[in-house]
């Protein structure tokens, strides 16, 4: 039976102490300039053993929830404003909408095999409409929340926040503070706001990235699941580099991209591809920038660009290295030179020679991964979820990393074109050590 979505209020929450004037004005860096008009989301799954969702109870963990957000939001003021000439944030208090919900649907039924439409219908809004869409962006919301009770007893809490004033590492420490204010005696941390003096912001028209990579193509999405034992075979084929989870995942799943872009065209066409990941340089700044600091304190570490054909093919180990080599290389260095003009300069050159070479028909694989993040500790007052999601933008040839409920293994959703997932979803390799289901 197709679950079926239901609104039941839509409530605008706002700080519960009123902005002072002398903070009415949030200026962004360069780096959240230069960061696309879209929505990082989150689903968290709670399962009916931990919540009492009667009728009454819903309605209780529902203002709850909403106190707990407008005095959290005190702390968070720039969430409740709107993005003024992509240069600063006016925090007039606009506020945050939270949306309450029914889905005749059981938690069992989403989780055995998840789908994105599904998962869509969850969030409060459409995360990259946006970017797709014919939007005013200053009067996009910064954030918008919604919490659904299932039919079974559950509850899913949707969030989205802006990606122009937020980052992976922003998100989480959010939700920590917003569950530290849900405890009686609790004393959420107030969060740095200070990356626009360490990345000034500029007086000029940025681009973003992905202006470049968004097509019309048929587009399908992946889920797959490595286990912690499966994690440590991977890790023990590669010898001399210990390689982390997340670079041996990379890797393989790098390759496993390259390898299903050649068989879709049947080995006539080799594949010139290079892989980026998201690298958090808060701890590499020196001194290191607090990690609870919002705004985009992030860079792309980039690897050289490989190619593959069916005769010449790339070892697994080779690429683990270069990605290793990527991430090491936003050192300390590169990080405390970037907000100065040299480094500004050589950061927009960078952007630029990218930019080329996705015009050059190279495929970039596009890699981002929370495995680190806590949310699995989100307890908002009824337990720790069952299960954490999110959506991942609909462009190709991109990847976002999860961390799996018990810490030990990774959940990585992939974005393909049609006739490469089809390739992709049979790589031997991948299958000894992942499971893989289509998503979309």
């Amino acid at each position: 039976m197709e679950a079926k979505f239901q609104i039941m209020s839509t409530q605008v929450i706002k700080p519960f102490t009123t902005t002072p004037h002398h903070l009415k004005q949030f200026n962004l860096s360069f780096l959240d300039q230069i960061s696309p008009y879209q929505y990082t989301s989150v689903l968290f799954f709670y399962s009916a053993s931990n919540v009492s969702s009667d009728d009454t109870n819903f309605i209780s963990l529902c203002d709850n929830l909403k106190d707990s957000l407008s005095n959290v939001l005190t702390l968070y003021y720039p969430l409740c404003g709107r993005i003024k000439a992509n240069s600063y944030i006016d925090c007039n208090d606009a506020g945050v909408p939270f949306i309450e919900a029914r889905v005749s649907s059981h938690l069992s039924s989403i989780l055995e095999y998840p789908q994105v439409n599904v998962l869509k219908q969850l969030l409060p809004l459409d995360p990259y409409e946006p970017v797709f869409g014919d939007v005013n962006y200053e009067e996009l919301v910064m954030m918008a929340v919604k919490f659904s009770k299932l039919s079974c007893g559950g509850v899913v809490l949707g969030v989205c926040m802006s990606h122009k004033i937020i980052d992976g590492i922003g998100m989480t420490s959010f939700f920590n503070a917003w569950v530290e204010t849900t405890k009686v005696s609790g004393n959420p941390t107030k969060p740095c706001m200070e990356a626009s003096l360490l990345f000034p912001t500029k007086d000029m028209h940025f681009t973003t990235l992905s202006a470049g990579i968004v097509e019309n193509k048929e587009l399908v999405i992946a889920r797959l699941v490595f286990d912690g034992t499966s994690l440590s075979r991977l890790r023990d084929e590669i010898d001399g580099y210990s390689p982390t989870r997340v670079e041996v995942v990379t890797a393989l799943i790098w390759k496993s991209m390259m390898e299903a872009t050649i068989g879709s065209s049947r080995g006539k066409k080799p594949v010139r591809s290079f892989a980026s990941h998201v690298v958090n340089i808060r701890g590499r700044l020196v001194p290191p920038f607090p990690e609870n600091s919002i705004g985009n304190v992030i860079q792309l570490a980039v690897t050289p660009l490989v190619e593959m054909n069916v005769e010449k093919n790339v070892g697994l180990k080779d690429l683990v290295a270069m990605v290793k080599k990527a991430i090491v290389g936003l050192d300390v260095d590169y990080v405390s030179k970037l907000g100065s003009d040299v480094g500004f300069d050589r950061f927009m050159e960078s952007r630029k020679k990218l930019k080329l070479m996705v015009s050059e028909d190279i495929q970039w694989s596009k890699f981002s991964s929370w495995t680190r993040f806590p949310l699995y500790e989100a307890d908002f007052g009824w337990g720790k979820p069952t299960w954490v999601s999110t959506i991942v933008f609909p462009i190709r040839d991109n990847v976002i990393l999860l961390p799996t409920r018990c810490g030990e293994g990774i959940e990585a959703w992939v974005t393909l074109d049609k006739e490469v997932m089809v390739q992709f979803e049979h790589n031997e390799k991948l299958l000894q050590h992942a499971s893989v289901s289509r998503a979309s």
